[in-house]
Formats: C-alpha cells, structure tokens, sequence
C-alpha cells in the first residue's frame, strides 16, 4: 500500500514540474477510428520496446500458463542485484513485476519460456520486427533482445498491438488478455471521479553510443457509460531527447498524461 501511494505521488508530482526538453516523434491518442490527438513524423520509425515489452510478456506468460494471477508466481531476486535495489529486491509477483518495471523478472519469465516458445509467441502476436536475435554475437536475445537491442516497433504497430489488448483481440486466451490488463491498471475510478480508468506502462531506451534518452508509454483508457457499452481510448507516445537520463519513458507519461488528463477525458 505505501509503494503505491509513493507511486503516486511521484506521479502527481511529474505532472506539475517542467520537463526536460523532449523531441515528440509521435504522440496518438485514438478513439474507434478517429484520432484525437495524431503528431509527429517518425510514427511508423522503429524504436526498442525497452519495458512496455512488459505487456507482450504478461500476454505470454499467462498465456502459456507460467503465470498465474497478479499474486503469482511468487519469484526471488538475484542476490547480486545491485541496480534499484530498494525496489526490486525481494519477494516479487506479476502485480510488482509490472508495477516496479522489474528486468530480472522478465528474463526469468523467458528464460522458463525457452528460446523456441518466445519466438513462436511473438510471431503470433505478430510484435514489431519480431527479431529475438539480441545483441550481435552475444547469444543474447533471451534475456536482452527487447532491451535496447534488436527487437523494435514503431508508434503505429505499439498502438495496434494495445488496441486488440484492450478489445480481447490478440491470438490468446481471453483469460490471459484480462489478467494482462489486471496488472497494467494504474488510475481507476478512485482517482479519477468521472469513470475513466487507465491502463499504460512505461519505456525507456538508452543509445549505449550516444547516451541518448529514448522513451515510449502506451496505454489506453476505458469509461463505462452504459449497460454493455463503454469508450475506449487508446494510445502511444515516443519521445527522444537529452541524453545521460534512464527516465524517459516517466517524461513520455508525463507529456502524453498531461494533455490526455486536461484535454480529453476532463470532457
């Protein structure tokens, strides 16, 4: 309970500073078939998923059955880790795992998948360029392709992707879809007062030559208004900008939060 609570504060407080300066490469907000919100011009411009492969990895894992709800599996933390250590050591769930954005989670996640089951899985979701290769030479792809290396996807294809998510659309088990969004829950009604609910994980890629800032945040947003009807927003941000900073994807939330918040579903 306090790590959610601190959670949002952190959250609260983003939305009221400045940020850094950013370059938007795009920001959608969409809504059936309309666009609320369509900037940038690197759209279809492939960027490292970094931590919103968090959502394919969920979708994966309870549908293959190594998940199992938000409480479970229940995983320990190496010993040696060192980085965030506050935050991802320790006991760790599905529920933590997204809400801490925790690496070594992941990698236990498809290191129990195996290499031939994770390609499969993200053939069949048809994920960006699909390439699990991961760093070159490095025999990697297991436990780093997603991580500033060689799997990408464009704005376009992420909001695709989070669109069939939100509508029960993806080529796995409905069940597995609903637990996914079980976890990726971060506003609900208790928040916000008018019944939107909002669901959206965080990115960040770092260049390892340059130093760059990369960030995404895809998401979307749910209102019931009537029996057996609701709204749907979905959308995708992707920033880049200065460099030596591993927050981009809290300044992606922060951009696309800001006018989504004010702009939109204030309505």
């Amino acid at each position: 309970m306090r790590a959610s609570i601190f959670l949002i504060l952190i959250f609260l407080t983003l939305l009221t500073s400045t940020a850094k300066a950013e370059n938007v490469d795009c920001f959608i907000v969409k809504e059936a078939n309309e666009y609320l919100i369509k900037r940038g011009e690197n759209c279809d411009v492939r960027y490292s998923p970094a931590s919103t492969f968090k959502i394919p990895l969920a979708v994966i894992g309870y549908d293959s059955g190594i998940l199992k709800d938000e409480n479970h599996p229940i995983w320990e933390s190496p010993k040696s880790l060192t980085f965030l250590k506050d935050y991802w050591s320790g006991e760790k769930t599905p529920a933590s795992w997204m809400r801490f954005s925790i690496v070594w989670y992941s990698q236990n996640l498809t290191k129990k998948l195996g290499a031939k089951k994770f390609q499969n899985y993200v053939d069949k979701l048809d994920y960006g360029n699909r390439d699990l290769s991961g760093n070159l030479g490095l025999n990697d792809g297991l436990s780093q392709s997603w991580l500033s290396s060689s799997l990408l996807i464009s704005a376009n294809e992420q909001l695709s992707f989070i669109t069939k998510l939100a509508e029960n659309k993806l080529p796995v088990t409905q069940l597995a879809q609903e637990k996914t969004k079980n976890i990726l829950r971060f506003f609900d009604e208790s928040m916000l007062s008018n019944g939107w609910i909002i669901y959206g994980k965080t990115g960040t890629d770092v260049d390892r030559k340059t130093g760059e800032r990369k960030g995404y945040f895809v998401g979307f947003a749910t209102k019931n208004i009537a029996a057996n009807n609701h709204k749907l927003l979905t959308f995708v941000i992707h920033i880049s900008g200065e460099k030596d900073s591993k927050i981009g994807g809290i300044y992606a939330k922060k951009i696309a939060m800001d006018e989504i918040l004010q702009s939109i579903l204030q309505k």
